[in-house]
């Protein structure tokens, strides 16, 4: 029992001194911003040319749009093309170069980084979930919430009925990172959580390609009937691999190799962009955009 003991007191020890690593870590992306944003209603992304810290290579080259309330802007490019690059940047998870991104005509380096994190919400493709019951991971961020709200997102990502087979249901407890899950499930589980957010702006980076293409088309739809229909519209970049996914954006943006390829619709891009109607041409014989 003491050999036992002594054993837990030095990985302790261990996991004391990684953690006091890390809080001296320095952080990448000071928040140096002192500026709050007043609600969502533009995103201006002005000659956006990034390359990764330490490296001279350009990921991003001169990327530019923009994007209004209550849009919706697809983003679709073979892999390595920069779509989460982009994406990470808009969250400013790396630093940005400076002028680039704007909200609501603020630099994005100008914003508090909580005021940023009100407004945006991000899914990203990898699903990261807690040691904590399901509801707590679907709510977690909130203050308050309610069961019902709760209820409510699952159903919106089609995962309630699953989730009511779990002895325990809402109340169980998620292994770590949620590896009593399939990929799939933590993916809509983490959905869920960015829809109780309750933010103006969610970016979803390819967020659902651990579904079938069934599953996801009836969480878009449930998506574009609660958040892009009425008087609450809420703002969405979708990023997916599957084209077919995109055709309801209200813009779509094609990224090849750093730079941006086309911008327009679904019609107009299948009118005008080669690279577009290839990637169509490819999923509609059931090939990868890899």
């Amino acid at each position: 029992a003491i050999g036992i003991s002594f054993t837990f007191i030095q990985q302790g020890r261990a996991s004391f001194s990684r953690i006091l690593d890390l809080l001296k870590t320095e952080n990448d992306v000071p928040d140096m911003g002192d500026k709050r944003l007043d609600g969502f209603h533009q995103l201006c992304v002005k000659n956006l040319t990034f390359s990764y810290p330490g490296s001279d290579r350009p990921i991003l080259k001169n990327v530019s749009f923009d994007l209004n309330a209550g849009e919706t802007l697809g983003i679709v490019g073979s892999i390595g093309s920069g779509k989460s690059t982009l994406v990470d940047l808009l969250c400013r998870l790396y630093p940005v170069p400076e002028g680039t991104i704007y909200y609501n005509n603020v630099p994005v380096e100008q914003l508090e980084k909580k005021s940023l994190r009100r407004t945006v919400s991000l899914v990203p493709q990898d699903a990261f979930l807690f040691s904590k019951k399901i509801q707590d991971n679907i709510a977690l961020g909130r203050n308050e919430w309610t069961f019902d709200e709760v209820k409510s997102m699952s159903e919106l990502v089609n995962i309630a009925a699953e989730i009511d087979e779990i002895p325990d249901a809402y109340n169980a407890y998620l292994g770590e990172r949620g590896v009593n899950l399939s990929g799939g499930q933590k993916q809509r589980l983490t959905i869920a959580r960015a829809l109780m957010a309750d933010t103006p702006v969610i970016i979803f980076d390819d967020s659902l390609s651990a579904v079938d293409a069934k599953t996801e088309k009836n969480i878009l739809q449930s998506l574009r009937s609660r958040y892009l229909a009425g008087k609450k519209r809420v703002t969405v970049i979708l990023v997916s691999h599957r084209v077919a996914s995109l055709k309801w954006a209200d813009r779509i943006l094609v990224l090849n190799e750093g730079h941006v390829e086309a911008f327009g619709s679904h019609e107009e891009l299948m009118e005008g962009s080669s690279t577009y109607r290839h990637l169509v041409e490819l999923q509609s014989e059931g090939r990868s955009l890899a």
